[in-house]
């Protein structure tokens, strides 16, 4: 290859790339004057790659030595064994000053340095590509006097912002000065720090673990603050390693606060970084000291995963005193299938009795699970619910906010269904608990099996031809269900004694049933009812003759000493005996029913607010037939004396009464009862003077009243008349209910129902019997607003649950302060008629509040829950608190005054150092001795 060749091959290799890459004429001018260099030295003879710098060098794939000639005779061309294994590319914004005696490259404004994955932006770089070094600095400006473009380094993940770095594209190693990094959530601030980049894997290796970066540092100050110039803490450590992704290890440290040492110092730490799930330890949720139990930690633990589905959770309380709590949480997930999650923990607290001076311990537990099936994860069957049960007020005793305090009721609920494609049929399967906490009552069905059909029409044609027959729409359904199901104390749940008294039953329901109309107007709705129920037990009861005394000693007036009396309790006594073996009854219905719609109207002129008032009523007549189970033939009843000096007087008794799984028959006797209902609907129409259209007002919803007659009583054939209505007021603010029940018949003395009519006695059409009348508010600043703006009304049934508001226009007003709070009052009135006239009783009547106040960007009020109950005259277990950001740091405190407990906490916000708090509290037990 001639000289010829040779200048055209540097020039297409070397020059032309460089000068289309760089912008300013300047460095182009630099790049021609070196091309000028290079030919006189491809015309002497000499090789000029091995002074070319590697970043003007084009192609960067070393020729192989086989390679070394071109054509006979001319030069092989070789490339330096120091030459990197990519361009390195460069820019600047302002300018570029090519120093090539000295190697380097001076790059101002925006510089920019890229390098395979690495990118270095500053004010001011340097590129010395002769020791394969770049240094980058920060710049002054000299109108502000301010640093601008402070060196930001970038390397895959690995990301630096310091005043001054250093950096070997050889060795990959590099010195960073004043430099700030985030690992994590973890922001580290260091005077010095050395970084060594991880080694590239080749391609050809078969080593598949992956390398990470280190960094070696000294005095670093490791935060999770976001200030970047000064952190509000931190821990501050003499000596550091950092494994980016991995760890971060320590020697001895010290926490400051706002730049102040405290005396809080540790030998040395680590902090984990790993992204992927690893085992470690779970730092404690509070640090307490309790008068009772002494120091303590709450909720340490340790995690580790266990595949790569489920993950554990080991935790527990300790005390110094003997108290002490474990528990372990479990999580599995089977993506696209399902998510299972469990909870138990139990709990064992020591007190002293402070009248004996002896220690007592008190047992407690909780189980909470759920499971949930993905949407997809399945076509024909699904599984999901919840579990959570407590013993001996597990709730109560560890938690002391208001929800956990003022519930009474928790249940659970586990449901499987299975459905077949192309049948008409279904399994469902569930756990049911209902667990009271204050009485420590549970009431268990398990399982629930439950096979049942679709509705199904046995008469319609499968190829319609037009109108229905009135036949084609009697339709069929069926439903089988079987049950277990006990009641018993929460404590004795697992005990054998509460399996064995344990109820199991079956019952099988049909029906058929059809719909028509007669006279366009009028629906009618003939239905049929078979019930057949099987238990495994039935009751059985005797009258024991032997009469029940008790004995006493009184002080004889005559003979002045004391004697004994005997007092008779009862002449006999009634004992129930429950006998095991399969037994049966069933139950019959038939029935028809004709309802239609009437409507009325009033229209009351231009002139008023309300133009027109509508009427709405739907009245409803029914037939019902059920047969006598009162009958002894079919031995669903039995009769037991009860007195032994009247040995004719009986009471009947139901051989199902309290081991029913699916209820008694009936003991109202035969029933051919004619029943009539009425519901009524007003409404009005109002003319809108804004936007001149009709709006409709609800005045009253569903006033209902009915009752029935039943031909083949004896006696007392009419039932009471019930009274029922629902209102609501103020955009759903408020909702009134009232029910009533008005009698026919009188009472007698004893207050029993006779067979006298009320008009016959006092000229009554109906003697009032009882009602009751309930008002309750909810009020939040959103209803407020609704009310005035005359905004849709908006229904809310549990204040808490309902989501908040998002802030627009009345983000800046008062009312926005309490966007989160609410307001409700709840009264409860009851009038009963007695012998004597009419007792009147106020069942409830109480207000309570919840919610927060934002009262600042950074305070806030909350109210966990406060009220007072004005029938008991006294607070509703208040729980109050209030909170403060300090923009890393949180400060909170939360009082229960009822409890005499509180916690003050001041604590970093949730993060890797989220275990750096300053908890201060007492706890339920030493609020308990408090008072």
């Amino acid at each position: 290859m001639g000289p010829a060749n040779g200048i055209a091959s540097i020039y297409k290799r070397a020059i032309w790339p460089q000068i289309t890459h760089i912008k300013t004429w300047k460095a182009n001018a630099c790049v021609l004057f070196l091309f000028f260099i290079l030919i006189s030295q491809q015309l002497k003879g000499q090789n000029p790659y091995p002074t070319l710098p590697d970043s003007l060098r084009g192609d960067t794939i070393r020729p192989s030595s086989n390679v070394g000639i071109l054509q006979p005779g001319s030069k092989t061309i070789r490339f330096s064994p120091d030459s990197l294994d990519a361009p390195v590319e460069y820019d600047a914004k302002d300018s570029m000053v090519l120093d090539n005696i000295n190697k380097k490259i001076y790059l101002y404004g925006q510089a920019v340095i890229k390098y395979q994955d690495l990118q270095i932006d500053a004010a001011f770089v340097e590129l010395d590509w002769g020791n394969n070094m770049v240094t980058a600095e920060v710049r002054i400006d000299s109108t502000t006097g301010k640093m601008i473009g402070q060196p930001h380094f970038k390397q895959g993940e690995q990301v630096f912002d310091a005043k001054r770095m250093r950096y070997n594209f050889k060795t990959q190693k590099g010195m960073v000065y004043d430099v700030r990094t985030t690992q994590k959530d973890i922001i580290a601030h260091g005077a010095k720090m050395k970084f060594v980049a991880a080694p590239k894997r080749d391609s050809t290796s078969q080593d598949t673990a992956k390398a990470n970066n280190i960094i070696f540092g000294s005095r670093m100050l490791f935060t999770t603050c976001q200030d970047p110039e000064h952190p509000h803490f931190g821990i501050r450590s003499r000596k550091q390693k950092i494994i980016q992704d991995k760890i971060i290890v320590v020697g001895p440290s010290q926490l400051e606060i706002m730049g102040v040492p405290t005396p809080l110092v540790l030998p040395f730490g680590f902090f984990p970084l790993k992204k992927q799930r690893s085992t470690g330890l779970l730092f404690p949720r509070d640090y307490e000291y309790s008068e009772n139990w002494g120091f303590g930690l709450r909720d340490i633990g340790w995690y580790f995963p266990v595949g790569d589905n489920l993950n554990l959770a080991l935790r527990g309380d300790i005390y110094f005193r003997g108290t002490y709590g474990i528990g372990i949480e479990a999580n599995y997930i089977k993506r696209y299938k399902y998510r299972i999650g469990s909870n138990v923990r139990f709990q064992s607290q020591i007190s002293e009795n402070t009248a004996t001076g002896k220690f007592q311990r008190t047992n407690s537990y909780s189980i909470q699970g759920n499971i949930s099936q993905e949407t997809g994860a399945h076509p024909n069957a699904r599984i999901n619910g919840s579990i959570n049960l407590q013993g001996n007020g597990f709730q109560n005793r560890v938690f002391n906010d208001a929800q956990s305090v003022l519930t009474s009721q928790i249940n659970s609920n586990l449901n499987f269904t299975k459905n077949w494609p192309g049948k008409p049929y279904s399994l469902t399967s569930s756990i049911n608990l209902s667990q009271n906490i204050r009485t420590k009552v549970v009431s268990a069905s398990l399982p629930n099996l439950n096979f049942s059909t679709e509705t199904l029409y046995p008469f319609k044609k499968k190829v319609s031809s037009g109108k229905e027959a009135w036949y084609e729409t009697i339709a069929l359904r069926y439903a089988g269900e079987a049950r277990n199901s006990f009641v018993t104390a929460d404590t004795a749940i697992f005990s054998r004694k509460t399996w064995e008294n344990a109820l199991i039953g079956a019952r099988h329901n049909a029906q058929m049933n059809t719909s028509f109309k007669l006279f366009r107007h009028f629906n009618i709705n003939p239905n049929i009812t078979y019930d057949e129920t099987w238990q495994l037990k039935s009751l059985e009861r005797e009258f024991l003759e032997a009469p029940v005394t008790k004995s006493r000693r009184v002080f004889d007036l005559v003979t002045r000493d004391s004697i004994t009396v005997v007092d008779t309790l009862s002449y006999g006594r009634v004992k129930s005996n429950v006998i095991n073996g399969f037994s049966r009854f069933n139950q019959f219905q038939a029935g028809v029913s004709m309802n239609t719609r009437l409507f009325f109207g009033l229209k009351t002129g231009k002139f008023t607010p309300l133009r027109e008032l509508r009427w709405e009523m739907r009245p409803s007549v029914s037939f019902n037939y059920s047969p006598n189970y009162l009958n002894p033939r079919l031995g669903y009843f039995d009769s037991v004396q009860v007195d032994s000096r009247f040995p004719n007087r009986k009471i009947q008794y139901s051989r199902f009464d309290s081991i029913a799984v699916y209820g008694t028959p009936s003991a109202s006797g035969k029933q051919m009862a004619i029943g009539y209902s009425f519901n009524n609907i007003f409404q009005a129409k109002a003319w809108n003077k804004k936007d001149s259209t009709f709006k409709k007002l609800k005045l009253i919803d569903n006033f209902i009243f009915g009752g029935n007659y039943n031909f083949a009583a004896d006696s007392l054939k009419f039932s009471p008349v019930s009274f029922s209505t629902t209102a609501r007021f103020f955009k759903g603010t408020t909702t009134v209910g009232f029910n009533m029940s008005m009698d026919p018949y009188i009472r007698n003395a004893q207050g029993i129902r006779i067979n006298k009519f009320a008009w016959n006695e006092n000229r009554q059409l109906l003697r009032f019997e009882n009602a009751r009348l309930s008002v309750t508010t909810d009020l939040t600043v959103g209803k407020i607003r609704a009310i005035f703006r005359g905004e849709e009304e908006e229904v809310v049934t549990d204040l808490r649950n309902q989501p908040a508001r998002k802030k627009k226009e009345e983000s800046s007003d008062f009312l926005s302060l309490f966007e989160n709070f609410g307001i409700s009052h709840n009264m409860d009135f009851t009038w009963q008629s007695t012998g004597q006239g009419t007792e009147f009783r106020i069942g409830s009547n109480s207000i309570n509040a919840q919610g927060n106040i934002a009262l600042t960007k950074n305070w806030a009020i909350n109210v966990g829950n406060i009220g007072y109950d004005f029938v008991n005259k006294g607070l509703s277990y208040p729980a109050v608190g209030f909170s403060r950001d300090l923009h890393c740091w949180n400060l909170a405190f939360n009082w229960q005054p009822q409890r005499g407990t509180y916690v003050l906490n001041l604590a970093v916000k949730p993060g890797s150092l989220d275990f750096l708090k300053i908890p201060y509290s007492r706890n339920n037990f030493d609020g308990r001795r408090g008072f």
